[in-house]
C-alpha cells in the first residue's frame, strides 16, 4: 500500500535516458512509462548521447517509415539496419577503458542480443535494466500495459522542463559535474556515461544534484 507521501510520475519512455529522468526516478514511489503516448521526433525516445574522444555522439535506433501519429509502443524499428551491433560496438569502443564497463558488459550484451520489433518495449527494457544496475528499490517501473498501471491519487512529480500548464510538484535538479573517460566534461549525456564511469556511486551522484523535493524516505533530507 502507498502512504500519503506518495509521488508518482508518468513519462514517455526514452532510450537510456539522461540524468534528469533518473533524478525524478529517485524521488518517485511509482513511475509509469507511458508507451501509449504518441511518438515524437527529435526527442530521446529513440536515441541517446554518449561520450567519445572528440566530445559526444548519438546512438540512434533506426525506425521504419509511417511512424507519424503512432504510439511509442507501436512504432516499428527498422531491423534491416544492423543497429544493435553498431550500438554495442560504440559503447565498447568509447567506454572499454572506464572503471565499470566490463562489470556491466554482459548485461548490455544480453539486451542487444534480443530482437526488438518495436520501439516501446526496447525503451522500457533500457530503463528497467539501468534501474536494476543502480539497485533502485523504488520506484515500481510500469508500462501502460501492466495491470493497474494507473497511479493512485497522489502528487505527480514533474521536471522543470515540462510544460508550465501541467499541475504537480516540480523537481529541481542541477546536473553534477563528474569525471568522464575523455578530457573535459560534456553535460547532457545518457545515464550510461555516468554508470560506466562511476558504477555504484551513480545513484548518490544523481541524488546530490537534487535540490527539491526532499526525499520523504530519508527523513526529508535533500538526498
Amino acid at each position: 500500500m502507498y502512504g500519503p507521501c506518495l509521488m508518482y510520475a508518468i513519462r514517455p519512455p526514452e532510450y537510456f535516458p539522461g540524468l534528469p529522468f533518473w533524478a525524478l526516478m529517485l524521488r518517485c514511489e511509482r513511475i509509469v512509462l507511458a508507451d501509449g503516448f504518441q511518438y515524437s521526433r527529435q526527442t530521446f525516445q529513440n536515441r541517446a548521447r554518449i561520450r567519445n574522444p572528440t566530445g559526444w555522439q548519438w546512438i540512434t535506433v533506426p525506425l521504419k517509415r509511417g511512424r507519424h501519429g503512432r504510439t511509442i509502443r507501436d512504432v516499428e524499428i527498422d531491423n534491416t539496419v544492423p543497429w544493435r551491433g553498431k550500438h554495442f560496438r560504440s559503447l565498447s569502443f568509447n567506454y572499454r577503458t572506464t572503471p565499470y564497463f566490463e562489470f556491466y558488459e554482459d548485461r548490455f550484451a544480453g539486451l542487444y542480443e534480443q530482437d526488438w520489433p518495436h520501439l516501446g518495449p526496447l525503451t522500457v527494457a533500457s530503463v528497467r535494466l539501468v534501474a536494476r544496475l543502480m539497485s533502485l528499490d523504488a520506484p515500481e517501473v510500469l508500462s501502460e500495459r501492466d495491470e493497474e498501471a494507473e497511479p493512485p491519487a497522489a502528487s505527480e512529480l514533474l521536471l522543470e522542463s515540462d510544460p508550465p500548464d501541467l499541475l504537480g510538484t516540480r523537481l529541481r535538479f542541477n546536473e553534477p559535474e563528474y569525471h568522464q573517460n575523455f578530457e573535459g566534461f560534456e553535460p547532457g549525456m545518457s545515464i550510461l556515461d555516468l554508470l560506466f564511469n562511476h558504477g555504484p556511486d551513480t545513484k548518490s551522484l544523481i541524488a546530490g544534484g537534487i535540490i527539491h523535493p526532499p526525499d520523504p524516505r530519508n527523513n526529508g533530507s535533500p538526498s
